[in-house]
């Protein structure tokens, strides 16, 4: 009899995180949406790229990482607070630690409730 690990739709603090790098999380989402929805939206991520842009539109806290050059779509992460990316500059490499929240409109694919690690 084997045993399979019980699968929980959203991602817990106990949950290892899937380790990626920008350019693959983007070129998955690009191949195939609803796939790449399957295996990531909604789960713990660690994403690993350069910084784009860092951004505080109305209070929302975001930074894109590149996903390589020439690339249109990107990766934006959601921070809670300004501080938490006040460091960071644009072309720094850094992996950020969020939960997948899928593709919006082609532009980009989203994580949430990010933290740098």
């Amino acid at each position: 009899k084997s045993e399979q690990p019980a699968v929980t739709p959203a991602a817990s603090e106990n949950t290892p995180a899937i380790a990626i790098s920008s350019e693959k999380l983007v070129a998955d989402y690009k191949e195939n949406e609803v796939a790449a929805d399957t295996k990531y939206n909604g789960k713990k991520l660690e994403v690993s790229g350069k910084v784009g842009n860092i951004a505080n539109t109305m209070g929302n806290i975001t930074v894109s990482l590149k996903a390589k050059d020439f690339e249109f779509v990107s990766v934006m992460c959601s921070f809670d607070k300004a501080e938490s990316v006040a460091a960071l500059k644009a072309g720094q490499k850094v992996t950020f630690v969020g939960i997948g929240d899928g593709m919006t409109g082609g532009l980009y694919v989203g994580l949430k409730d990010c933290a740098v690690k």
